[in-house]
């Protein structure tokens, strides 16, 4: 996801080695679906116009949640999420600068979704 796209090809290769280390295909697929539906958070943010039902779905997905889960669900996956992709963490882990920039912008999209979510709970 890093060009915006994941190719077919990318995606086998992908699945091939989630099969190798173990992963059922459904939570690779789950995986998958989180990546995707958090690169549609890309440049939005507060203040938007209000979302589409898709969009809000796509937030839930984003997460790794439904939205049948309780609040407090739904914070505990947002943080954990925060927790992996942080920034600071790979600096911290020596990693280089694309890596850390990459994480930038998924921890931002993370955070997007969340806060859309937030707002339509309330």
């Amino acid at each position: 996801m890093a060009d915006g796209e994941l190719h077919q090809s990318e995606q086998d290769v992908l699945a091939k080695i989630a099969r190798h280390l173990g992963f059922s295909a459904a939570l690779f697929e789950q995986f998958i679906q989180m990546i995707k539906a958090q690169s549609q958070f890309r440049g939005s943010g507060p203040g938007a116009s209000r979302p589409s039902k898709d969009q809000l779905a796509d937030a839930y997905k984003a997460l790794g949640v439904s939205s049948e889960d309780s609040d407090s669900q739904i914070k505990r996956a947002y943080r954990k999420l925060i927790s992996q992709n942080h920034p600071d963490k790979l600096i911290g882990q020596g990693m280089p600068e694309d890596m850390v920039t990459l994480a930038t912008e998924k921890t931002q999209e993370i955070q997007a979704a969340y806060e859309l979510i937030v707002e339509n709970r309330q």
